[in-house]
């Protein structure tokens, strides 16, 4: 790969209209899930993984509990551990190549670790239940603190990738957007034919992570105004209060 290492600018994220689409948006329609769930389409969408009693299409399956949801996290684990370890290779001599790129790895690693950090977090403050603890679906009732998709996040915070070659002026980093994307997806399903989880649950996960990782490349660029940060800062916390109450 011909990656080119940019000149310092100022912040990589002004609020313009772009940044708007890319922070400010995905950002309310996270709110905007958290106050419509339980609608009619996270039922439809449940539907077909559903069988009968407490058994869902993923109940059991090895493919689904060992690959996808315990063998899942790992591709994020590994891009965060890895990224950290080049950011610390790039204070040896022998690495000073990778010096230009030590911020983009410092970012990248700490925006896996927010994402997973505040996604979880979020969770065990949701009063949601899980699909599976439903009446409807053969559970007790139980609330389950299952919203937002945790496991969805072991893909999309890889939205960090993207980001980061994009910083890069790598051209191809669209790549790492639909990698992000796919793999976010392909893991919030497997938890949804699991019944771990309703179509929200992912969408709310998505505009999350997105968001996070787009906030965290702002506060990671060479020149930020305090403005900048405290806007940032705020979008973030309204984006995260109607957790408290659902």
């Amino acid at each position: 790969m011909n990656l080119k290492v940019p000149k310092k600018t100022n912040s990589f994220l002004v609020w313009s209209f772009n940044d708007i689409l890319t922070v400010l948006l995905p950002l309310w329609l996270l709110c905007l899930i958290s106050e419509f769930r339980y609608a009619p389409i996270d039922s439809f969408f449940a539907a077909p993984f559903y069988l009968s009693g407490n058994n869902w299409f993923g109940t059991g399956s090895f493919f689904f509990s060992a690959v996808l949801h315990k063998g899942g996290k790992y591709v994020a684990v590994a891009v965060a551990v890895s990224s950290l370890i080049l950011f610390l290779l790039s204070y040896l001599k022998q690495f000073a190549r990778l010096k230009p790129y030590r911020k983009v790895c410092l970012y990248v690693a700490l925006s896996i670790s927010a994402c997973a950090l505040i996604i979880s977090g979020l969770k065990s403050l949701s009063a949601s239940p899980c699909p599976w603890s439903l009446p409807q679906y053969g559970g007790s009732g139980s609330a389950g603190k299952c919203f937002p998709a945790g496991h969805a996040s072991s893909g999309f915070c890889l939205f960090a990738l993207y980001f980061a070659f994009r910083q890069l002026k790598f051209k191809k980093a669209w790549i790492f957007l639909i990698l992000a994307f796919v793999l976010g997806w392909i893991l919030g399903l497997g938890r949804q034919a699991q019944g771990a989880h309703f179509l929200s649950h992912s969408f709310a996960t998505m505009f999350l992570d997105w968001a996070i990782c787009a906030l965290f490349l702002s506060k990671s660029s060479d020149k930020n105004s305090p403005k900048t940060h405290f806007y940032a800062s705020l979008l973030l916390n309204i984006g995260l209060l109607p957790y408290f109450h659902f």
